[in-house]
Protein backbone atom coordinates (compact mmCIF):
# COMPACT_ATOMS: atom_id res chain seq x y z
CA UNK A 1 0.00 0.00 0.00
CA UNK A 2 1.42 3.27 -0.67
CA UNK A 3 0.40 6.72 0.51
CA UNK A 4 -1.03 8.04 -2.88
CA UNK A 5 -3.42 4.33 -2.86
CA UNK A 6 -5.65 6.20 -0.94
CA UNK A 7 -8.32 8.20 -3.05
CA UNK A 8 -11.24 8.67 -0.39
CA UNK A 9 -13.96 6.58 1.16
CA UNK A 10 -16.18 5.78 -1.03
CA UNK A 11 -19.90 6.77 -0.81
CA UNK A 12 -20.44 3.02 -0.14
CA UNK A 13 -18.95 3.48 2.94
CA UNK A 14 -21.07 6.14 3.93
CA UNK A 15 -24.57 3.49 2.92
CA UNK A 16 -22.76 0.95 4.64
CA UNK A 17 -23.00 2.79 7.87
CA UNK A 18 -26.60 3.90 7.07
CA UNK A 19 -27.84 0.90 6.74
CA UNK A 20 -25.99 -0.52 10.01
CA UNK A 21 -27.90 2.24 11.91
CA UNK A 22 -31.16 1.03 10.39
CA UNK A 23 -30.58 -2.43 10.79
CA UNK A 24 -28.05 -2.71 13.69
CA UNK A 25 -28.42 -6.46 14.29
CA UNK A 26 -26.32 -9.55 13.82
CA UNK A 27 -28.30 -11.50 10.98
CA UNK A 28 -28.16 -7.79 8.79
CA UNK A 29 -24.49 -7.64 9.71
CA UNK A 30 -23.76 -11.40 8.81
CA UNK A 31 -25.45 -10.76 5.04
CA UNK A 32 -23.37 -7.76 4.85
CA UNK A 33 -19.92 -8.77 6.19
CA UNK A 34 -18.60 -8.29 2.66
CA UNK A 35 -19.44 -4.81 2.67
CA UNK A 36 -17.97 -4.59 5.88
CA UNK A 37 -14.85 -5.65 4.82
CA UNK A 38 -14.66 -4.40 1.40
CA UNK A 39 -16.24 -0.52 2.51
CA UNK A 40 -15.47 -0.40 6.04
CA UNK A 41 -12.06 -2.37 6.70
CA UNK A 42 -10.08 -1.39 3.53
CA UNK A 43 -10.68 1.57 2.71
CA UNK A 44 -9.71 2.24 6.47
CA UNK A 45 -6.39 0.33 6.29
CA UNK A 46 -5.90 2.58 3.48
CA UNK A 47 -6.50 5.66 5.27
CA UNK A 48 -4.45 4.68 8.63
CA UNK A 49 -1.58 3.80 6.15
CA UNK A 50 -1.64 7.57 4.11
CA UNK A 51 -2.50 9.35 7.19
CA UNK A 52 0.15 8.13 9.15
CA UNK A 53 2.95 8.94 6.29
CA UNK A 54 1.32 12.93 6.37
CA UNK A 55 1.14 13.03 10.30
CA UNK A 56 4.69 11.70 10.68
CA UNK A 57 5.55 14.87 8.72
CA UNK A 58 4.07 17.23 11.92
CA UNK A 59 5.22 14.65 14.50
CA UNK A 60 7.92 12.08 13.36
CA UNK A 61 6.84 9.27 15.96
CA UNK A 62 3.32 9.17 15.15
CA UNK A 63 2.04 5.47 15.29
CA UNK A 64 -0.51 4.28 12.48
CA UNK A 65 -0.90 0.68 12.60
CA UNK A 66 -4.04 -0.07 9.81
CA UNK A 67 -5.23 -3.06 11.89
CA UNK A 68 -8.11 -3.35 13.77
CA UNK A 69 -8.16 -2.66 17.63
CA UNK A 70 -4.64 -0.40 17.12
CA UNK A 71 -5.59 2.33 14.99
CA UNK A 72 -8.79 1.37 13.62
CA UNK A 73 -11.21 1.18 16.48
CA UNK A 74 -13.41 -2.54 16.47
CA UNK A 75 -16.99 -1.98 15.28
CA UNK A 76 -18.45 -4.42 17.79
CA UNK A 77 -19.78 -2.86 20.66
CA UNK A 78 -19.40 -4.02 24.20
CA UNK A 79 -22.87 -3.99 25.60
CA UNK A 80 -22.09 -6.01 28.97
CA UNK A 81 -23.01 -3.03 31.09
CA UNK A 82 -25.10 -0.95 29.23
CA UNK A 83 -29.07 -0.29 28.66
CA UNK A 84 -28.21 -0.66 24.65
CA UNK A 85 -27.51 -3.91 23.39
CA UNK A 86 -27.02 -2.77 19.73
CA UNK A 87 -23.87 -5.21 18.88
CA UNK A 88 -21.99 -2.44 16.29
CA UNK A 89 -20.95 0.72 16.09
CA UNK A 90 -22.75 2.89 13.64
CA UNK A 91 -19.22 5.11 12.88
CA UNK A 92 -15.66 4.41 11.96
CA UNK A 93 -13.24 5.29 13.88
CA UNK A 94 -9.06 5.67 14.07
CA UNK A 95 -6.46 6.72 16.52
CA UNK A 96 -3.01 7.68 15.12
CA UNK A 97 -0.62 7.95 18.51
CA UNK A 98 2.92 9.39 19.93
CA UNK A 99 4.10 7.21 22.89
CA UNK A 100 5.18 4.16 23.67
CA UNK A 101 2.09 3.34 26.48
CA UNK A 102 -1.14 2.13 25.82
CA UNK A 103 -2.19 3.32 22.85
CA UNK A 104 -5.42 6.08 24.47
CA UNK A 105 -2.69 7.20 27.39
CA UNK A 106 -0.65 8.88 24.71
CA UNK A 107 -1.72 11.93 23.17
CA UNK A 108 -3.02 11.09 19.60
CA UNK A 109 -5.22 12.54 16.58
CA UNK A 110 -8.91 11.33 16.27
CA UNK A 111 -10.69 10.70 13.56
CA UNK A 112 -14.37 9.59 13.32
CA UNK A 113 -16.72 8.96 10.27
CA UNK A 114 -20.79 7.88 10.02
CA UNK A 115 -22.98 8.44 7.86
CA UNK A 116 -24.19 12.38 9.13
CA UNK A 117 -20.55 13.78 9.93
CA UNK A 118 -16.88 13.75 10.04
CA UNK A 119 -15.44 14.65 13.13
CA UNK A 120 -11.37 14.98 14.12
CA UNK A 121 -10.10 15.32 17.18
CA UNK A 122 -6.41 15.89 19.29
CA UNK A 123 -5.29 15.38 22.92
CA UNK A 124 -5.30 12.99 25.13
CA UNK A 125 -8.44 10.25 25.99
CA UNK A 126 -7.17 9.22 29.31
CA UNK A 127 -4.50 10.50 31.41
CA UNK A 128 -2.14 7.47 33.44
CA UNK A 129 -1.59 8.36 36.42
CA UNK A 130 1.90 9.99 36.94
CA UNK A 131 0.69 12.10 33.64
CA UNK A 132 -2.45 13.26 35.81
CA UNK A 133 -0.15 13.99 38.82
CA UNK A 134 1.94 16.03 36.50
CA UNK A 135 -0.74 17.43 35.16
CA UNK A 136 -2.51 18.88 38.43
CA UNK A 137 0.89 19.93 39.26
CA UNK A 138 1.48 22.36 36.34
CA UNK A 139 -2.07 23.60 36.69
CA UNK A 140 -1.09 24.86 40.14
CA UNK A 141 2.86 25.95 39.54
CA UNK A 142 2.42 29.98 39.78
CA UNK A 143 4.47 30.12 36.67
CA UNK A 144 3.38 27.23 34.56
CA UNK A 145 -0.52 27.61 35.40
CA UNK A 146 -1.21 30.81 34.06
CA UNK A 147 0.83 29.71 30.77
CA UNK A 148 -1.55 26.87 30.26
CA UNK A 149 -4.40 28.95 30.84
CA UNK A 150 -3.53 31.31 28.10
CA UNK A 151 -3.52 28.32 25.71
CA UNK A 152 -7.00 27.00 26.55
CA UNK A 153 -8.64 29.80 26.65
Amino acid sequence: MTISSFDGFPVETINFLAALRTNNNKPWFVEHKSDYESFFISPAREFAVAMGARLRELSPGVIADPRVNKSIFRIYRDVRFSHDKTPYKTHLALFFWVGNGAKLENPGYYFHLDADNLMLGGGIYQFSKPLLKAYRNAVIDPALGPALNLLII
